[in-house]
C-alpha cells in the first residue's frame, strides 16, 4: 500500500515535498550518477559532491522526513500481507540513496524487507505478536558485563489506554510479559533481545490527560534474584557449580559455560545470604570470568561472538582511545596451616603462563608502566582454600597478573545494529588501516523511529575479565553448628551448618582453637559429634571457617556453679569428671568405673576404687584388691622404717625367704601363747654373754 497524500494542507507534508522537490533538482544539477558513483567508493574514501554536502547541511530536514514516514507507517500497517514482519520504524538516513528510497512509493513492508536499504528498523514482539506496530516509540536498551540488561520504550500513553478510560486499563496487563526487541537492517533481522518488563510507569504531560508510557525491563537474569539464600558446593569445579545453583529452575533459566577458564575443582564454594544472580556474578568476579547476556542466552566463561568490521566514515560515527599505566610488580602471601609455611607467588613467577598480547596499544602501555611504577609490592592474600592454599595462590596471582594488564579501552558510536556484548568489533580507520579488533563488554542500543546508533565499549581480548576481583569472597559473621566428625589426626572437625541441614551439606575439616598448642605439648580437647559449636570466619571469609569452641544449650545444660559460681570442672562424654569446689577448696577426680580421688581441702585426700588400687614405681609396687589383699613387692627391697611398727595378723603371720630371714634389734621377743615352733635342718643358738634355756619341761632330743 502507498503512502497516502491524505491532507494537502498537511504544514509538514508541505514542507517536506518542497524539499523533497528541492533536494531532487539539485541532485539533477550535480549529476546523480557522480552521487551513486561516489556513494558506492570503499569505505575510506569520503563523498566530496556539493549536493551531497547540502544532504549534510540539511540533516535536520533529512530526521524530520524520517519522522514523516514513521507517522505513514501507522495508516499501512493495517493491510500488510504479512504482519508479523510490519511493526518496524524507520531508521536513521545517512546516504542520498537511502533519502531516494524513502520517498518512493514504498509501503513499511517493503522498507523493512529492502535487502538493499542500510537503514535501521526496530519492532517489538509480545507473546508471540506484533507490539505497538501502529504507534511510535522510541528505545533504549543498555547491555552490561557482570550487570543486569535494561531496556526502555518510550511511547504515548493512548497507544495502550485510551484517553476515557481508566489510567494503565490496558498497559498494566504487559507487566512480567517477555518482549522481544528485534533490529532490522538490509532486509533481515541482524539482533533480537529478548527481556522480561519489569516496571511500567505512566508520566502525564502538563495540563492532564495525555501522557507518555515507560516501559523498562531487564534480561531474563533477573529471574536469578529470587532473594537471598545460603548454599555450600565441596569439591565441584566451577561449572558444576553454576549447574548446580540453577537447578532448583527446572530449565527456565539456564547459562552457557563453553570456554569456560577456571577448570578445575574447588575444595569448598559457599554462597551465604546472596541471590543467585549476586552469587554467580562474585563467581565471575573472582575468577576473572565474563558473565554477560548476549540478547538470547545467558553467558558465563570466554565464549565469543561474531566479529563485526566497523570503518571510519561508513558506520563508525567516532571512536575514543584511551591507555593507562598500573603496577606490574606484586609479590602474594600466603600461610598454609597444613605445611606450617608461609607460601609466596610473586608476577615474575606467572609471567609466562598469562596471555601472549598482540594489541599494540596495550603492549606499549604495559611497558610504560614496567618503566614507572618499578617496587614490588607484598601483600597477604589469605581468601585461598584451606586444602589447596600453594596451588590457589599459584591461579590468583596469574589471574591478578592478566587482569593489571587490562591498560587500553576504546569508547565509540556505531550504526551498525549487528554489534553485540561479547563479540568482537574490527575498528579501521578512514585510510582503511586497522586499529586492532577489541571485544566488547558494554553496549548501549538506541532507536527513536528515524535514528539508531550505539554506543559502544571495547577492550582488547584477553581471557581475564576486566572486573577481576581477588577479594570477592563471601563474607560471613559466627555462627553456631553442630558437629558431625571429630575422628581427624590432626584434631580437626566436620560441622554442619543450619542451612546445610536440608540438603545433608557439611563443611570440610575445619581447625579448633585451643587455648594451648605446639608441637609435642598443647591442649587437646575435641567437641564432641553432635554437639553445638561456635564458628568464626578467618577475614570474615564464608569459607575458611574455624572452631571457636563448644557452647551449652537448651538440651545441653552446664549444670549448677553455685550461688557463688564456685562450682568448676571437666567432665568428657565416657563420664570422667574433674570436679573444683572454690567453697571448700576441694578437688575431686573421679571416673566412669566410679574410682574417685579427693582432696578435702583441710588436709585430707581419699583415694576409693572398687576393684584394685595398684601403686607402682618401677620394679617396686604396692596393690590392694577389693577382696582386702595388700600386696607390697620389690625387685631389690621393701624397706619399712618408722618408731614404731606392728604386724598383727588374725588368722597368722608368715615372714617367708628364699635364703635368709634377719631380725636384728637390741631385743627380740618372741612369744606364742600356746606354743612357739622353730624348725630347721640345722638350728643353731649362740649367745655370746649367756644362753638361757627354761620351761616348766625342758626335753633335748
Amino acid at each position: 500500500m502507498p503512502l497516502k497524500d491524505t491532507d494537502s494542507k498537511n504544514p509538514i507534508k508541505n514542507g517536506l515535498d518542497g524539499v523533497k522537490t528541492q533536494l531532487v533538482e539539485q541532485l539533477k544539477q550535480e549529476s546523480i550518477k557522480t552521487i551513486e558513483t561516489e556513494a558506492t567508493q570503499k569505505a575510506s574514501e569520503q563523498l566530496s559532491s556539493p549536493a551531497f554536502n547540502q544532504l549534510v547541511a540539511n540533516k535536520d530536514t533529512i530526521k524530520n522526513a524520517g519522522h514523516y514516514l514513521n507517522n505513514q507507517k501507522t495508516e499501512e500497517m493495517g493491510s500488510f500481507e504479512n504482519p508479523q514482519k510490519n511493526d518496524g520504524l524507520i531508521g536513521r538516513l545517512n546516504h542520498p540513496d537511502d533519502l531516494k528510497k524513502h520517498f518512493s512509493k514504498k509501503t513499511f513492508h517493503d522498507f523493512l524487507n529492502d535487502k538493499d536499504s542500510p537503514l535501521v528498523y526496530c519492532t517489538l514482539r509480545i507473546d508471540g505478536k506484533d507490539f505497538l506496530a501502529k504507534n511510535t516509540y522510541t528505545v533504549d536498551l543498555k547491555q552490561f558485563t557482570n550487570e543486569h540488561d535494561i531496556f526502555t520504550i518510550i511511547t504515548p500513553d493512548d497507544s495502550l489506554d485510551s484517553f476515557e478510560g481508566y489510567v494503565m486499563e490496558n498497559s498494566k496487563n504487559i507487566l512480567g510479559k517477555k518482549i522481544s526487541i528485534n533490529f532490522h537492517r538490509f532486509g533481515s533481522i541482524t539482533q533480537t533481545f529478548t527481556g522480561i518488563i519489569a516496571n511500567i510507569r505512566n508520566k502525564k504531560d502538563e495540563g492532564g490527560g495525555y501522557g507518555k508510557l515507560y516501559i523498562t525491563g531487564h534480561s531474563p537474569s533477573i529471574l536469578l534474584e529470587n532473594g537471598k539464600d545460603c548454599q555450600s558446593y565441596e569439591n565441584k569445579k566451577l561449572d558444576e557449580i553454576i549447574k548446580q545453583a540453577l537447578a532448583e529452575y527446572n530449565g527456565e533459566v539456564a547459562i552457557s559455560t563453553k570456554n569456560i577458564n577456571t577448570d578445575y575443582t574447588i575444595p569448598y564454594c559457599v554462597q551465604y545470604k546472596e541471590s543467585d544472580y549476586q552469587f554467580i556474578k562474585r563467581l565471575a568476579h573472582r575468577y576473572g570470568e565474563y558473565f554477560y547476556y548476549d540478547g538470547q542466552s545467558l553467558i558465563f566463561g570466554n565464549e565469543i561472538k561474531d566479529t563485526i568490521e566497523l570503518g571510519e566514515n561508513i558506520d563508525l560515527i567516532d571512536i575514543e582511545f584511551e591507555m593507562m599505566i598500573k603496577p606490574q610488580l606484586f609479590k602474594y602471601l600466603s600461610y598454609d596451616s597444613i605445611s606450617a609455611e608461609v607460601k609466596e607467588k610473586d608476577s615474575d613467577a606467572v609471567k609466562n603462563n598469562v596471555q601472549r598480547k598482540t594489541n599494540p596499544f596495550q603492549q606499549a602501555a604495559i611497558e610504560a608502566s614496567e618503566k614507572v611504577f618499578r617496587k614490588k609490592s607484598e601483600m597477604l592474600f589469605n581468601a585461598t582454600s584451606q586444602q589447596t592454599v600453594e596451588k590457589d595462590l599459584k591461579e590468583m596471582a596469574r589471574r591478578q597478573k592478566e587482569s593489571r594488564e587490562h591498560t587500553m579501552q576504546v569508547r565509540g558510536r556505531s550504526r551498525d545494529p549487528k554489534l553485540r556484548i561479547g563479540g568482537k568489533a574490527k575498528i579501521s580507520d578512514i585510510n582503511a588501516k586497522a586499529m586492532e579488533t577489541y571485544r566488547i563488554i558494554e553496549i548501549y542500543h538506541y532507536h527513536d523511529g528515524s535514528e539508531y546508533y550505539n554506543e559502544f565499549v571495547g577492550i582488547p581480548d584477553i581471557f581475564i575479565s576486566p572486573f577481576f576481583d581477588e577479594d570477592a569472597f563471601p563474607t560471613c559473621e559466627e555462627q553456631s553448628a553442630i558437629v558431625m566428625q571429630n575422628d581427624n589426626p590432626q584434631g580437626m572437625i566436620k560441622v554442619q551448618f543450619p542451612w546445610q541441614k536440608k540438603k545433608g551439606l557439611t563443611t570440610p575439616w575445619l581447625r579448633v582453637v585451643t587455648p594451648y598448642a605446639g608441637k609435642g605439648k598443647g591442649m587437646h580437647i575435641i567437641p564432641e559429634v553432635g554437639e553445638e559449636v561456635i564458628i568464626g570466619f578467618d577475614n570474615g571469609n564464608a569459607e575458611r571457617p574455624f572452631v571457636f569452641g563448644a557452647m551449652f544449650n537448651g538440651k545441653a545444660s552446664a549444670g549448677k556453679g553455685g550461688s557463688g559460681n564456685y562450682i568448676k570442672g571437666l567432665q568428657t562424654a565416657s563420664g570422667n569428671k574433674l570436679h573444683m569446689d572454690d567453697n571448700a577448696g576441694s578437688v575431686h577426680l573421679t571416673d566412669k568405673g566410679s574410682v574417685d580421688l579427693k582432696f578435702d581441702g583441710a588436709g585430707n585426700a581419699t583415694v576409693n576404687a572398687n576393684e584394685s588400687i595398684t601403686f607402682t614405681c618401677g620394679g617396686a609396687e604396692i596393690k590392694m584388691t577389693k577382696d582386702g589383699t595388700i600386696v607390697i613387692s620389690g625387685d631389690v627391697k621393701v624397706k619399712i622404717e618408722t618408731k614404731e611398727a606392728e604386724i598383727t595378723g588374725t588368722t597368722s603371720v608368715k615372714t617367708n625367704s628364699e635364703s635368709l630371714i634377719e631380725e636384728k634389734a637390741p631385743k627380740i621377743g618372741i612369744n606364742g601363747e600356746t606354743e612357739v615352733a622353730i624348725e630347721s635342718t640345722t638350728v643353731n643358738v649362740n649367745g655370746s654373754a649367756m644362753t638361757n634355756v627354761k620351761g616348766g619341761i625342758v626335753n633335748l632330743n
